[in-house]
């Protein structure tokens, strides 16, 4: 066991190993963290969903996220036993495999509400972009105020009353809250999936994929992603 990355308090994430393309029932993960370690045993929390306690199975297998101070650790691990300590309920673990770090850049899309300024953009404009990396500072066209409802490292989702083409590119501006400063993100997306709303034929849900983005620009993305979650986890928590 990698003592040396474990410590008491860390927070972790529990779901089931990958599903079978037939398995249509969405995965579920699952908040805990670490409350005593020995040897090869860590003792959790039972972890919570939803605000209840979810009795983990004796012997059942999971995919377990670690996560450390900078970064982000998976490995597979067992359930060993059940017990309660006090008023809480826990469960032990036993790693099976070797921990590695793990990029969720493309895993996990963050749940949210980001006003976005959707942009179309032309054939020069695309061009200036893959150039120097930067958007214009001028467009030409109109910017249509749209909101985002999920987010990841590698692209986002938003709702619009305007309709685009599948393949357009588009220039998306918006800020994200990092450590409490506000931090101005300026990217082209390409559109890759169009959804009509079943709740309103006059709203499309757009997929957009970001296109040659640099690093320190989707860095600071899955900065506010991870620091999100760590907020939610501690909302679960508590």
């Amino acid at each position: 066991m990698d003592e040396n990355l474990f410590y008491i308090g860390m927070k972790i994430d529990i779901t089931k190993p990958e599903k079978r393309e037939e398995d249509l029932r969405p995965n579920i993960t699952y908040v805990s963290q670490i409350m005593d370690m020995t040897d090869d045993l860590l003792t959790c929390a039972m972890p919570i969903h939803e605000g209840h306690i979810v009795p983990l199975e004796n012997g059942a297998e999971y995919d377990v996220f670690f996560y450390a101070q900078k970064n982000i650790y998976k490995g597979i691990c067992r359930v060993e036993s059940r017990g309660k300590e006090g008023n809480i309920y826990t469960c032990q673990l036993r790693p099976l495999t070797k921990l590695v770090k793990f990029q969720r850049r493309q895993f996990y899309r963050l749940p949210c509400t980001i006003d976005v300024l959707l942009t179309p953009m032309v054939e020069l404009e695309m061009l200036a972009y893959l150039k120097d990396k930067k958007v214009p500072d001028k467009l030409i066209n109109r910017a249509d105020k749209v909101m985002a409802v999920d987010i990841s490292g590698g692209g986002i989702r938003i709702i619009s009353n305007q309709k685009y083409a599948k393949g357009a590119f588009a220039a998306l501006e918006f800020v994200l809250y990092i450590q409490n400063q506000a931090v101005n993100v300026r990217i082209m997306g390409q559109i890759i999936q169009i959804i009509k709303s079943g709740n309103d034929n006059q709203l499309y849900d757009y997929r957009i994929q970001f296109r040659e983005i640099l690093r320190d620009v989707q860095d600071n993305i899955v900065k506010y992603i991870f620091e999100e979650q760590r907020k939610m986890r501690r909302k679960e928590l508590s």
